[in-house]
């Protein structure tokens, strides 16, 4: 979307909406370096995803003028091998050698003499989410010695408890095909902007593209385009073994929070996918546990987002899945049109890009390239009709989707919350933290908005 006032609504932002997002440059807000984490067990290896990070870290260095200054932090439970920093070196001389310009930081471990004692520690440390706190607690201790600007939320990087609080720049996607960084997005995926191609993702932080999507017609030129400039690059970094398929995988544990007032009702907002998750089988699950649950299914924009899409195949596998947890569902396709419309509508007029960016991930605001498209603002006004469609209930979301949740609850009020996080599980097998309220034999009764 084109540059707003933050106060401006999102009907605003979306009248002044422009086809093309054009690359724009701003001013750091403090000087230093926009540190690069690279995270990693035994030894420093580059995924095809940090492969792409770090290609897109360097452009936006070049776009805020600020260098990039790559560290590396081992964060599995034994020890790293004795000469990681001789592997971190080496990435950073393929990297400059190619026309990439990274500076070497070295091993959080290394940067000083009483970072060592707190990196050794810190492995050997119980943690409540361990594969957040852990990067977090050592990427913060590397930006305060480094003097960095800005963080870079690579891959296994994010905003916990430290890092939460810093100036941060999110990758543009986090999807990417393990060892192969030039292949293109999957058939069934989403497609831009909802959800990510590397293809595209590279085109758009080198400038091949301006458009928030390649259409058919150039996405063969676009590509090769990409690889011309970044294989010699990724060629090099195997060449060298710096390379490897997989990297650091969160291994946090399944855990479900439930806040606030405890209510009789949960309401579920959920995307229309093609496929349902395992994660998404896990929060209903946890949901029923906790409530009866209603899931609120968007059957409306997969329409637009897959390539083919089966609506009839999406409503029967999200009505077995509500059968087996013993929920409702309900689909905003079966709301009358123009009730629909009038409540986006709404949305629209009264959210802000204020709200927006307090919807979004960690990061995606401190990006130097214009971050949001008009689907941000539809999908978040969406969501918030579905969130509001049964009132005085609790509502259940991914921790990754809590933003967009917390910024919801000015319009509908929302004062409880079960969230899940962690891998994908049988509610039996996770860890049950519940505020005083939810152990109260009192409940709240929620009741429906007519629709």
């Amino acid at each position: 979307m084109s540059d707003t006032s933050a106060a401006g609504t999102l009907q605003e932002a979306l009248h002044g909406s422009v086809p093309e997002a054009a690359p724009r440059a701003i001013p750091a807000k403090r000087e230093g370096p926009l540190l690069f984490p690279l995270l990693y067990h035994h030894r420093p290896r580059v995924t095809s995803a940090l492969f792409h990070q770090v290609i897109d870290a360097c452009q936006e260095g070049r776009r805020t003028r600020r260098r990039v200054c790559l560290v590396g932090a081992a964060v599995g439970r034994g020890e790293p091998a004795e000469d990681t920093s001789y592997d971190l070196a080496g990435i950073c001389e393929v990297l400059n050698d190619e026309g990439w310009p990274v500076e070497f930081g070295g091993d959080v471990a290394e940067l000083d003499g009483c970072t060592w004692h707190l990196a050794a520690r810190a492995r050997r440390t119980s943690f409540t989410r361990r594969a957040t706190d852990l990067p977090d607690l050592l990427i913060a201790g590397a930006y305060d010695t480094v003097g960095a600007s800005a963080v870079y939320l690579s891959e296994g990087v994010t905003g916990g408890r430290s890092i939460g609080r810093l100036p941060a720049v999110a990758p543009i996607g986090r999807l990417h095909t393990p060892g192969d960084p030039f292949a293109p997005a999957p058939g069934g995926a989403k497609l831009r902007p909802a959800g990510y191609d590397q293809i595209w993702g590279a085109a758009f932080t080198l400038g091949e593209t301006n458009a928030t999507a390649l259409p058919d017609d150039k996405r063969l030129d676009v590509a090769r385009r990409v690889r011309q400039r970044l294989k010699p690059a990724w060629r090099a970094l195997r060449r060298t073994g710096l390379t490897i398929h997989h990297g650091v995988e969160p291994s946090d544990a399944r855990r479900v929070v439930a806040s606030g007032r405890r209510r009789a009702t949960v309401t579920v907002p959920l995307f229309g996918a093609r496929e349902i998750s395992d994660s998404t089988n896990s929060l209903v699950e946890a949901a029923a546990t906790l409530a009866r649950a209603t899931l609120i299914v968007d059957d409306i924009t997969p329409t637009l987002l897959y390539r083919s899409v089966d609506l009839d195949a999406i409503r029967a596998g999200f009505r077995n899945l509500a059968t087996g947890a013993g929920c409702h569902v309900l689909f905003l396709g079966d709301l009358d049109a123009a009730i629909l419309h009038e409540r986006v509508h709404e949305v629209l007029e009264t959210l802000t890009m204020t709200d927006l960016i307090a919807a979004s991930p960690h990061g995606k605001p401190g990006r130097a390239q214009a971050a949001f498209t008009g689907y941000d603002a539809i999908h978040l006004a969406i969501m918030a009709v579905a969130c509001g469609l049964r009132s005085n209930s609790a509502l259940a979301a991914q921790a990754a989707n809590v933003p967009a949740v917390r910024a919801l609850s000015r319009l509908h009020g929302v004062d409880s919350l079960i969230v899940r996080s962690g891998p994908a599980g049988p509610a039996r097998e996770h860890e049950f933290r519940l505020d005083a309220a939810w152990v109260s034999p009192h409940v709240t009764s929620g009741a429906d908005h007519a629709h």
